[in-house]
C-alpha cells in the first residue's frame, strides 16, 4: 500500500481499518428531546482553543439521547476568583458560565457525538460543558 495523502502523520505500527458508513449530508436542526448536561472533551484538529468550524467530541451520545441534527448550546466555564466585595475576603467564588457557542451534532456512539461548532461568540475549550439551547 502507498500513502498518497494525509491530514496527519502515519507511523509504523499505525493499523489500517476499513472506511466506515457516510454521514448524511442533509440534517434537520432541532433541540434534543431530553435535557442534555455535557463537556467537550476532544477537539479533532488538535487545537487548544476551539472556534467556528471546528470538530469537537462531546462525552454524551446516543445513550443520552443525542441523535444527528440535534443542535446545543456551549457554554465557556466560568472562572474561579477570589470575592472581595462581600465579607468572604480571600474566599474563592466560581464565576456562571458565559454562553459561547452553538453546535450540531452529526454523528453519534453510544457514549460520545461529534458536533460542528457553527457559531463561536469567544473561544471555546476542552471541558467547557454544552448544553440544551
Amino acid at each position: 500500500m502507498r500513502l498518497l495523502e494525509t491530514e496527519r502523520e502515519a507511523l509504523v505500527g499505525d493499523y489500517l481499518a476499513a472506511e466506515e458508513d457516510a454521514v448524511p449530508l442533509n440534517f434537520l436542526p432541532r433541540s434534543p428531546e431530553s435535557e442534555v448536561h455535557g463537556q467537550i472533551i476532544a477537539v479533532m484538529s488538535g487545537v487548544s482553543l476551539i472556534g467556528q468550524y471546528a470538530v469537537v467530541v462531546i462525552n454524551r451520545g446516543s445513550e443520552a439521547g443525542l441523535e444527528p441534527g440535534h443542535v446545543l448550546r456551549a457554554y465557556q466555564t466560568g472562572q474561579v476568583v477570589r470575592d472581595t466585595n462581600r465579607g468572604l475576603v480571600g474566599q474563592k467564588v466560581r464565576l456562571p458560565d458565559e454562553p459561547a457557542g452553538t453546535m450540531m451534532v452529526f454523528r453519534t456512539a453510544e457514549r460520545v457525538s461529534y458536533a460542528l461548532v457553527m457559531e463561536a461568540t469567544s473561544p471555546l475549550a476542552v471541558f467547557d460543558t454544552v448544553r440544551n439551547p
